[in-house]
């Protein structure tokens, strides 16, 4: 199946990479394969690009604009109250999920290619901003001071990922998708819940 002609090469070399490092991988991926998907003459990536490799690097960009650095955004500001706090954490969370999802296939390149993309550095800055977030709630006392940030904060990360990477597996085995705006949110609420009361019950 080839990708149709009404787009520019560029952006059909583009996108015809992301389908294949996502579903092959990128070793197995060839020059080839993506030029031939995106209808293109074989030097296209070259010409449009510089490289395979480099193809893969722009591609990985979109992580930056999209998945880290636009829901950082909502972790701005002072924390005045718990009901701020829980304001902000369900939108970053709601953002988070909707950025995964809306870039599924260059996150599972990430994933797949973390060796080369990088992709845990770019989620350090993103992971920085989390604990900064969640340590200002300590200092307000709205967070409790015995929370270990950073474990949290990780898992957190590890259940949003697992979303996006095991969505069609979650979907077959529970009949329920994220991508139905009443189950996510469901599971945004549920996932917050959980992470900020846990499952033992507090001795008053």
């Amino acid at each position: 199946m080839k990708l149709e002609k009404r787009s520019n090469t560029k952006t059909r070399v583009f996108e015809a990479a992301k389908t294949l490092f996502s579903q092959k991988g990128y070793d197995a991926a060839s020059v080839r394969d993506i030029c031939k998907l995106a209808d293109a003459s074989i030097t296209a990536i070259r010409i449009h690009f510089g490289s395979k490799e480099q193809l893969l690097d722009e591609i990985l960009a979109e992580l930056d604009n999209s998945v880290f650095k636009a829901p950082i955004r909502i972790l701005g500001g002072n924390i005045q109250n718990k009901e701020q706090f829980i304001t902000k954490f369900k939108i970053f969370m709601s953002e988070t999920l909707h950025a995964l999802l809306s870039e599924k296939e260059t996150v599972l390149i990430a994933v797949r290619e973390q060796h080369r993309s990088k992709w845990y550095l770019k989620m350090g800055v993103y992971h920085e901003n989390l604990v900064a977030f969640i340590r200002s709630a300590q200092k307000n006392k709205i967070v409790s001071k015995s929370i270990k940030v950073d474990l949290v904060t990780g898992m957190f990360m590890d259940r949003l990922v697992a979303q996006i990477i095991f969505e069609q597996g979650i979907e077959e085995a529970f009949e329920n998708t994220i991508r139905d705006p009443i189950y996510r949110e469901e599971w945004l609420d549920a996932s917050l819940d959980l992470l900020l009361s846990g499952l033992l019950v507090r001795k008053n």
